[in-house]
């Protein structure tokens, strides 16, 4: 049985045959599956959407927590810099 084109690892985006979704762990990556995805493959209206959604929904978190990463360097920078000229 192939993987099911439809329905991605939310972890690592492989594609999830129907035994991992069962199971609720992703085989590639060795994560734990969102609960979601179990039920999102059974709602036939909604299978494709709530993978989608959720993967977007990852990434943009990523670059969320990649910008806060940025600023708090930044600011520890102009911290330094600001110890600096005083000390």
């Amino acid at each position: 049985m192939g993987p099911s084109s439809d329905v991605r690892c939310v972890h690592c985006d492989a594609a999830l045959p129907p035994r991992e979704i069962a199971d609720g762990w992703c085989d590639t990556c060795g994560k734990r599956l969102p609960s979601f995805i179990a039920t999102a493959k059974s709602s036939p209206s909604s299978s494709a959407a709530a993978p989608a959604g959720k993967a977007s929904g990852a990434s943009g978190l990523r670059v969320v927590l990649w910008g806060v990463a940025a600023l708090i360097v930044s600011g520890l920078a102009v911290a330094a810099t600001a110890f600096a000229r005083a000390g």
